[in-house]
């Protein structure tokens, strides 16, 4: 039951690091 809860989870948190760095990225281009 808990295991399909973490593996929606780990991807959500993957695709919000990858957001991130994306972001960071992107400021870091910026500047």
């Amino acid at each position: 039951m808990y295991e399909q809860n973490d593996e929606e989870f780990n991807r959500l948190l993957m695709v919000v690091e990858r957001t991130f760095i994306e972001r960071a990225w992107k400021s870091s281009k910026v500047t």
